[in-house]
């Protein structure tokens, strides 16, 4: 079963990195955050890395999928990457109090996707 959280707050960065961050609560912390950043460059693609909070709960190339799908996004971890996250294999970003920041979302997760990532990225 797949863990649930609600998005409060979406934060987006473009450039030579894309990343794109989602603000929510968690049981242990009111301002939890997960940021994933890829490479801007198709041709030398570097693995999407992950990190929650800080860098002590992170990883790399461990996104099995990562879809925008029915008014959320859902995120699937490999074992590995879901425990160095401290997350379940599963997780559901629901947008129900925000509904319009599942767009900005959706449209980064888009760009991660065009910029080589469509291997673990559906928009």
């Amino acid at each position: 079963m797949p863990e649930h959280f609600q998005v409060d707050e979406v934060m987006t960065e473009s450039g030579d990195r894309l990343a794109l961050s989602l603000g929510f609560v968690s049981p242990n912390d009111p301002l939890d955050t997960l940021h994933f950043v890829a490479g801007n460059n198709p041709e030398r693609k570097t693995p999407l890395y992950v990190e929650r909070t800080d860098q002590s709960l992170s990883c790399i190339g461990q996104v099995i999928r990562f879809a925008c799908e029915g008014g959320g996004l859902t995120l699937s971890l490999t074992e590995q990457g879901a425990r160095s996250l401290g997350l379940k294999p599963m997780v559901r970003f629901g947008f129900d109090a925000h509904p319009e920041l599942l767009v900005v979302a959706a449209r980064q997760l888009a760009a991660i996707g065009r910029a080589g990532y469509s291997d673990v990225v559906e928009v």
